[in-house]
């Protein structure tokens, strides 16, 4: 005799409805993604040094920032900022620097000024923002896949969109 029972209900597998898959304007998009980076590096930032700051003994880059400099106590130590749209660090300084050190204190007061700065852009005030984004937004297609299409830009959705199938020259590449 078993001491399992299987009730054929219970034999079937439910599986979960697949995500639709969204297609979000490219500016939408990427001033999200940027805002999520900086809302982390915000909170890695008052983890190490805010008043309940516990930090690590070894340190630890974030999104935008990491120590370049340690010191005994944290407070007393260098820090490097950026910020990145996309996988690309954007110009944030003089002579186009793509980083800045700065005390601790000044990295999280610029990270709250950063991410303030972006939550406010729009289409009309971002537009240096939006070409970058549209640069990083431009799909990586493998021309050995079986999917592999031509993408365009389209400026009235905000979209990159498939307009053509590759030649299968292309896709022997």
């Amino acid at each position: 005799m078993s001491l399992f029972i299987i009730n054929e209900a219970s034999n079937t597998i439910q599986k979960p409805e697949p995500k639709t898959k969204i297609n979000e304007p490219v500016f939408v998009k990427y001033q999200r993604m940027t805002l999520e980076k900086l809302d982390k590096s915000l909170i890695e930032a008052e983890g190490r040094y805010g008043e309940n700051a516990r930090p690590y003994s070894d340190t630890k880059p974030s999104q935008n920032w990491k120590v370049s400099k340690q010191a005994e106590l944290p407070r007393n130590e260098e820090v490097t900022v950026w910020l990145k749209v996309g996988i690309e660090k954007v110009v944030i300084g003089a002579n186009e620097a793509t980083t800045l050190k700065m005390t601790p204190d000044a990295a999280i007061a610029w990270l709250k000024a950063m991410r303030t700065q972006i939550a406010s852009l729009t289409l009309e005030t971002g537009k240096d923002f939006h070409q970058l984004a549209i640069k990083q937004a431009k799909p990586k297609t493998d021309p050995k896949s079986e999917e592999f299409s031509v993408f365009e830009y389209n400026a009235s959705t905000d979209l990159y969109e498939a307009v053509a199938e590759a030649s299968p020259a292309l896709k022997a590449v």
